[in-house]
């Protein structure tokens, strides 16, 4: 569940990215972050889901 260079930044993204490469998380977050960790937000709302983006090495 942990990013293992730390977590970015955590926002509530519309979207479906798990562990992936995500380009939401590159239109919310910038481009430099591309790891993106989402959890279910709800579970009566699905597709609202909170996303933590993780830091990447560069």
């Amino acid at each position: 569940r942990n990013c293992p260079e730390g977590i970015a930044k955590s926002n509530d993204v519309i979207g479906t990215c798990l562990n992936t490469k995500s380009r939401d998380c590159q239109k919310h977050f910038g481009p430099n972050v591309t790891n993106c960790l989402c959890y279910p937000f709800s579970t009566h709302n699905r597709v609202r889901i909170t996303c933590y983006c993780c830091k990447v090495k560069s």
